[in-house]
C-alpha cells in the first residue's frame, strides 16, 4: 500500500465528526499498564516522548516523538510523527503526516497505546457497576443521579452486553429507597405466565395456582423493579403495565381489587422501540411513560480505554502477558457482544500461561460480525416485526425440528440464548 493511501485510509477512519468539538481532550496510555498517565489536552501543543515535558519513559519511544495540536479550522486535535524512530499509528495504521482526531482513537507510539478522547463531561468516579473511566461514561454517571432524583420511570437502552442491568443497579443503589431491585427478563419467561409473574394471583386464579403469589412489583415494594427486554413484553400486556405505571397499583391475576405499590419502573432493552411503536408492536403511550428518563450506555468499542481494565476483571485478576500488537487488536476491535465478547476471551485465556498472547493468537471471533453465530447474536435479530410464538407454535417447531435450536432459531428469526429461554419456559425436553 503506497503511503498516499495509507494516508488517505487512515484520515477517512479518524476524521472528525464535526468542526465543533471542544478543546479539552486527553490522552490515557492503556498499554504498558505500569505507565498509566494521562496527557491532558487543551489549545496549547503537546509533544510527547522520552525527553520532553510530557515524558514517556519506554525504550520504544523517541527523544521527541509525536506532537499533540489543537486545529481550530478542523475544529478537532490533530496527531503528527516528530520522524520518531518506531513510528505513530492511528487506529492500527502507520501515519505519514499530520491527521485529524477523532475521540476514541487509539493511538501508539513505538509500542506505548493510549486512547484520545474528547471531553464533553467533566470527570466522573467509577464504581464496581459502573466500571471504567471512559470520557463515554461521565455523562451516563451524572444522567445516573438525575434519574435517582425522583421515581420518574427510566428507560436504560443500548446493545447487546453493554451493561444495562449494571446501570440499573447503580440507579437503584442512588435512589436510596429501603426496598430491593427485582429484576425480570421479560423474554425468558412464557407469554401467558408474565402477568402472574409481574403482578402475582390469587389461589386459584388458574391451573396450578395451588396458594397466592405476590408478584414481583409487590416483591419490590419501596424499591425498584427491573423489566429488561421490556421490548418483548407481549402487546397484550402492555397496557396493564401502563396502568401500573400511571396508577401506582396491581391487580392481580383472579383479584378484583388493586393494590398500591412504590417502585421505580427501571426498563431496559437492545431493541429500538421506536421502530417498534413504528411497526405497531409497542405501545406509543407505554413508550413515552418509560422514556420519561432515558440513559444510553455506550458499547465497548466506545470505551476503548478500559478494554484492558475489563480483560483483568474477566481474568479475576490474573496477570495476562500481551504482545503490544496484541493489545492493540484489541483495543481496536468491533465487540460484537460488547463485555459479553471480552468476558469469552478472558476465559478462553485463562490457561495461558507461558510467553505473551501474541496478535496472530487471538480469536477472529472477537471483532467478527459477518459471519456464524456469533454474528447473529451481535445483531439480536432485531427485525422487531416478529412476535413471539406461543407455546403450540413452538412446541409443534420444536417437534418437527427434531429439537434443533440452530433451526429454531432461524424459523422463529431469535438467536440461541432466546430460543434456549423459551424451551425452559416451555419445559420442553433439550435432550437431542
Amino acid at each position: 500500500m503506497s503511503d498516499d493511501l495509507l494516508l488517505s485510509t487512515v484520515s477517512r477512519l479518524v476524521a472528525p465528526a464535526n468542526a465543533t468539538t471542544a478543546s479539552r481532550a486527553r490522552c490515557t496510555i492503556v498499554w504498558p499498564e505500569s505507565l498509566g498517565s494521562v496527557l491532558e489536552l487543551s489549545e496549547d501543543e503537546v509533544v510527547v516522548g522520552r525527553g520532553s515535558a510530557r515524558r514517556i519513559a519506554h525504550n520504544t519511544v523517541s527523544r521527541a516523538h509525536a506532537a499533540l495540536r489543537w486545529d481550530r479550522a478542523l475544529g478537532a486535535h490533530t496527531v503528527e510523527d516528530l520522524g520518531s524512530h518506531n513510528g505513530t499509528s492511528v487506529n492500527g495504521q502507520r501515519i505519514r503526516s499530520r491527521i485529524a482526531l477523532r475521540t476514541g482513537a487509539v493511538l501508539r507510539f513505538g509500542d506505548v497505546l493510549a486512547v484520545y478522547e474528547s471531553l464533553a463531561a467533566e470527570p466522573t468516579d467509577g464504581d464496581d457497576e459502573v466500571f471504567g473511566r471512559a470520557a463515554a461514561l461521565d455523562g451516563l454517571r451524572l444522567s445516573i443521579d438525575r434519574a435517582a432524583s425522583d421515581l420518574a420511570p427510566t428507560l436504560i437502552t443500548g446493545e447487546s452486553g453493554t451493561g444495562k442491568e449494571r446501570v440499573a443497579r447503580a440507579l437503584h443503589s442512588a435512589l436510596r429507597r429501603p426496598g430491593r431491585l427485582v429484576a425480570i427478563n421479560c423474554a425468558a419467561i412464557a407469554p401467558q405466565l408474565v402477568e402472574a409473574q409481574l403482578f402475582g394471583h390469587v389461589k386459584g386464579a388458574f391451573t396450578g395456582a395451588t396458594e397466592a403469589r405476590e408478584g414481583l412489583f409487590r416483591a419490590a415494594d419501596g424499591g425498584s423493579v427491573l423489566l429488561d427486554e421490556i421490548g418483548d413484553l407481549p402487546l397484550d400486556l402492555q397496557p396493564k403495565l401502563l396502568r401500573v405505571v400511571e396508577e401506582a397499583e396491581v391487580l392481580p391475576v383472579g383479584a378484583t381489587r388493586p393494590v398500591a405499590v412504590s417502585v421505580k419502573v427501571i426498563a431496559a432493552t437492545h431493541r429500538d422501540l421506536r421502530a417498534a411503536v413504528a411497526a405497531g408492536l409497542f405501545r406509543a403511550d407505554l413508550y413515552g411513560r418509560l422514556a420519561l428518563r432515558e440513559l444510553s450506555v455506550p458499547p465497548l468499542r466506545e470505551r476503548a480505554v478500559d478494554v484492558l481494565q475489563w480483560l483483568a476483571r474477566f481474568s479475576g485478576g490474573a496477570k495476562l502477558e500481551l504482545h503490544p500488537d496484541a493489545a492493540e487488536r484489541l483495543l481496536t476491535a468491533r465487540w460484537p457482544l460488547n463485555l459479553r465478547t471480552l468476558d469469552r476471551l478472558a476465559r478462553a485465556l485463562a490457561e495461558r500461561v507461558g510467553s505473551a498472547v501474541t496478535r496472530d493468537e487471538l480469536p477472529r471471533w472477537i471483532d467478527d460480525e459477518t459471519s456464524g453465530t456469533h454474528n447473529q447474536e451481535a445483531s439480536q435479530i432485531a427485525d422487531t416485526t416478529k412476535r413471539s410464538p406461543t407455546r403450540d407454535e413452538f412446541v409443534a417447531a420444536y417437534r418437527e425440528l427434531g429439537g434443533s435450536v440452530h433451526g429454531l432459531a432461524r424459523r422463529f428469526g431469535r438467536d440461541r440464548r432466546q430460543i434456549y429461554r423459551w424451551v425452559e419456559a416451555f419445559e420442553l425436553d433439550r435432550e437431542r
